[in-house]
């Protein structure tokens, strides 16, 4: 290597050759790896080129020092054997010396003999302690060969034994020829493959390690191949407790070649990770998907899915090779059917394995059991889950076994727990502004007179960044809330500026507001008296109110902070300021007049007072914050409210409000009107006016207490003429004496003086009843009956609040669909009374949707029998005792009358 080298460089030159056994590291590190990826027969391989490589090494090492001692002592005039043997000699090449020497060293430990000999003691010495240490290296390194070389042997005979038996036993068995070549390829298959079970083994000494050991291995192996995904990366963090109940549901499945993992039609039992080996994806034989999901051909579907996907895992050919390789290929660590973990799901294709290969796959109950053990995983699961679903929804013509990437990260981007865990994450964070706004002259540019609609929005632009094209409404994806924003500050200008004509431009005649009924909302509004602090508050709140709904800001606040979008709202203008520029942009009183505005929005909710869902203790709430907070808030308190009814119609149209028609105007008016003078009344007093009120615009004259009812039923029913009233009557008649009690005690009870009740979404759950043929607004109130006797049965108004909130959502949105009241009944029975600091909320369990959908049907004779029995007892007292059904008290009033009551 050195020998034509300056003689002062050679043993410079011999020390580096040192740098050899780098590549013996390098070697053995690839050993190991191809070992831990189980491909042995080339670790074998490998063992015996790195024996070979270190005999040659080692003998390369000592005939370039053999050769350099020889030049050494002819440089100082000593014996030596390169003169003696004339090697030194023009003559000989370089290469010829070289090997010359490498034989010399190499034949002393052979018996082979050798012309060569010393010439003097040094080069005895030297040669007598390669015999002495090279001998023994040479023996060990031909023993490692000749080992690796008889265990290759011992596997290929173990193989070729399990070939013979399996050939015996198919000919003594007499199976088929055809049959027989399959069985015989797939286990050849089997055997060849680098998952071999005659060549992985579990270790013996695993069974000499402590439990806590093994454990942990198996933890941080199960971690190495969860991580690719990153819901499961996210749940197998320490923190949750739940890696090793996680790592344990996984199990490995084995597959052969032309075996399907599962089949198209079948219901998905759980999740699929590809392992090793090599699958396809294709539709099933006869061409068609066993599902409902979508109607775009498969393979058009898997072409176009393997486009979105990255070549690590997926190829795809084209033509007619894709109908050869039978759709889509699929590597190793691809997630396949993840959406049956969260809903049930039927499988869209095949998945068929090409080779023998492996899949790491886990059953939906053990997900279940393992997610639900802890409450942080439980909801970070439910969060990712929606938007997966939603995903699919949206996306039916795809195949639904594989999710992409992208959507899978901004799925897990959407939940709480990652945020917790790595504060910082989440997607809201980069949409962090310094944009600052000056507001000094922004009322006075939107209430210029002669400008049209597109150009007030434009102007709402520039001085509300997150209402911008690239604002946060937009990238949080909140289009029909930042419509819904837009509208409520286009509505608030057009009161300001007393612009009719756009409040009603996309109204129809006949239910057009009228001039007289829009002029007087903005006195009762004081729109003259506001000052421009004012309206700059009611505008800058209902420009960022729609963001309060969104999950993201509310991930932004404390979980105390989150219940309400009120108090979202309130957080966020008190602490988000970098999320929120407009807020950031404000200060000095402006800023304490909006702070003051949201807080007094949380107390009292105008809507609920329009359609009598909160109760006279709202108004009494609304008192004190009024003395509080001071006549200018109370002021841009009713003129957001106002706004925000205007502009719930947004996302349709910007072109005037849908929803300030003449009925709902009356109906703002009167609501407004009640509430202006809240200082000299009492809170009941100013509730059930308002409810006369309204009684009398639908001419019922109150006279007792059940006239009040039926008042406060029409509010709730949004019953806006006299029929639908008389409708309303007849189901009220409809009832038992102790339904109509409890109706009584449901809606009289003030909430104030005595404890009661106030049920949220219940409008919702009438108006679902009402348009439910099978249900329909007697049995909707008999449900509510059933639930006001349940509360009291947990003994829910013990509480140390006089008004208890029931959050009854879940059995609003569930009496859309329930066939009959049996069916309600059944439901709420198997319904979850959930207490907490803020009320009550009302769950609907998973046995209530399963007698929705009719999986689980109780048949119990005796309630049957009992309730028979009812009916027939309350017909038999009907016909002995009729009851006395009163007439409605109708004030003889023209409709016109009604309409011009204006207080």
């Amino acid at each position: 290597m050195f020998i034509g080298l300056n003689e002062e460089w050679r043993l410079l030159q011999l020390l580096i050759l040192v740098r050899i056994t780098k590549v013996k590291r390098g070697l053995i590190f690839i050993e190991n790896h191809l070992a831990a990826r189980g491909n042995i027969k080339l670790v074998l391989y490998l063992t015996i080129f790195r024996c070979i490589v270190q005999i040659l090494a080692v003998n390369h090492v000592l005939t370039c020092f053999f050769f350099w001692l020889g030049t050494w002592e002819a440089r100082n005039a000593e014996p030596n054997w390169i003169q003696t043997y004339n090697i030194g000699d023009d003559s000989y090449s370089l290469g010829f010396q070289y090997f010359l020497t490498f034989n010399w060293v190499i034949a002393q430990y052979t018996p082979a003999p050798f012309p060569l000999q010393p010439q003097n003691f040094r080069e005895q010495v030297f040669v007598v302690g390669i015999i002495l240490t090279c001998l023994p290296l040479l023996g060990s390194e031909i023993g490692k060969v000749s080992g690796t070389v008889n265990l290759l042997n011992e596997k290929a005979r173990e193989r070729d034994t399990l070939r013979r038996d399996l050939q015996r036993w198919l000919r003594k068995t007499e199976a088929a020829e055809v049959l027989s070549r399959r069985i015989l390829a797939s286990l050849n298959d089997v055997l060849t493959s680098k998952d071999s079970p005659l060549d992985v083994k579990e270790p013996m000494a695993l069974k000499f390690l402590p439990s806590t050991l093994l454990e942990e291995l198996r933890i941080l192996k199960m971690s190495e191949k969860l991580s690719s995904h990153h819901l499961f990366n996210m749940l197998m963090d320490p923190k949750l407790g739940i890696s090793g109940d996680l790592s344990s549901i996984f199990k490995v499945k084995h597959v052969v070649q032309g075996e399907s993992a599962f089949q198209a039609g079948e219901r998905a039992e759980g999740l699929c990770i590809t392992q090793s080996g090599a699958f396809h994806l294709h539709q099933p034989p006869n061409g068609k998907s066993a599902t409902s999901r979508g109607t775009q051909p498969q393979s058009q579907a898997l072409v176009k899915l393997a486009s979105r996907k990255s070549a690590q895992h997926f190829s795809v050919k084209a033509g007619e090779e894709l109908k050869d390789l039978g759709g889509l290929q699929l590597l190793n660590n691809v997630w396949i059917a993840e959406a049956c973990l969260y809903c049930g799901m039927s499988h869209s294709c095949c998945l068929t394995a090409r080779t023998y290969s492996k899949v790491l796959s886990v059953a939906v109950p053990d997900f279940v059991a393992v997610i639900m053990q802890f409450p942080a995983s439980v909801v970070a699961v439910h969060e990712y889950a929606v938007y997966i679903i939603r995903w699919l929804t949206e996306n039916r013509g795809e195949i639904w076994e594989i999710t992409d990437d992208e959507v899978i990260a901004e799925g897990v981007q959407r939940t709480q727990l990652l945020d917790l865990l790595v504060p910082g994450t989440g997607r809201i964070h980069r949409f962090k502004s310094s944009t600052q706004t000056d507001f000094s002259d922004m009322i006075l540019c939107l209430t210029r007179q002669g400008q049209s609609n597109k150009e007030i929005i434009e102007e709402i632009k520039f001085y509300m960044p997150e209402l911008r094209a690239d604002g946060l409404y937009g990238n949080l994806g909140c289009d029909d809330e930042k419509q819904r924003a837009f509208l409520s500050v286009l509505s608030a200008v057009w009161l300001v500026k007393g612009d009719y004509t756009s409040m009603v431009e996309c109204q129809k005649p006949g239910a057009r507001l009228r001039m007289q009924t829009f002029n007087l909302i903005r006195e009762n509004l004081c729109i003259r008296e506001m000052t421009t602090s004012q309206i700059t508050v009611a505008i800058l709140i209902l420009a960022i109110r729609g963001l309060s709904k969104t999950d993201d800001v509310a991930r932004l606040c404390p979980p105390s902070e989150r219940r309400r979008p009120e108090d979202v709202l309130y957080y966020a203008v008190s602490n988000l300021d970098p999320y929120l520029p407009s807020i950031a942009s404000i200060k000095g009183e402006v800023f304490d007049m909006m702070i003051c505005t949201v807080r007094m929005l949380g107390e009292f909710n105008f809507a609920q007072l329009l359609q009598g869902e909160n109760n006279p203790h709202s108004v009494w709430q609304l008192q004190s914050a009024r003395k509080e907070e001071g006549q200018e808030v109370f002021s841009i308190f009713l003129l957001v409210h106002v706004c925000i009814l205007c502009g719930v119609t947004g996302a349709v149209t910007l072109d005037g409000s849908l929803f300030l028609t003449e009925l709902n105007g009356r109906s703002v008016l009167k609501g407004l009107a009640c509430l202006q003078d809240l200082s000299n009344k009492e809170p009941p007093n100013i509730y059930w006016h308002y409810i006369a009120v309204r009684a009398e615009a639908l001419q019922l004259k109150v006279q007792e207490a059940s006239h009040l009812v039926l008042a406060r039923l029409a509010c709730l029913t949004r019953t806006v003429d006299t029929e639908s009233l008389k409708q309303l009557n007849n189901d009220w008649n409809a009832l038992s004496d102790s339904e109509q009690n409890a109706l009584q005690e449901i809606f009289l009870l003030d909430g104030h003086t005595h404890k009661a009740f106030m049920f949220m979404y219940l409008p919702l759950f009438l108006t679902n009843a009402m348009g439910n043929k099978g249900l329909g607004l007697r049995a909707g109130l008999q449900g509510l009956v059933e639930l006001y006797n349940k509360l009291l049965k947990h003994q829910c108004l013990k509480e140390d609040v006089s008004t208890v909130k029931v959050d009854m959502s879940a059995l609003a949105n569930l009496a859309k669909g329930v066939d009959d009241y049996k069916l309600l009944r059944q439901c709420l029975d198997h319904s979850r009374i959930v207490k907490h600091v803020h009320g009550v909320t009302v769950l609907m369990t998973a046995k209530s949707y399963q007698v929705l959908s009719g999986q689980l049907v109780t048949e119990n004779r005796s309630v049957d029998m009992l309730e028979m029995v009812v009916a027939r007892q309350r017909q038999l007292e009907a016909a002995m005792i009729p009851k006395e059904v009163r007439p409605l008290p109708l004030l003889q009033v023209s409709e016109e009358e009604v309409v011009e009551d204006m207080f």
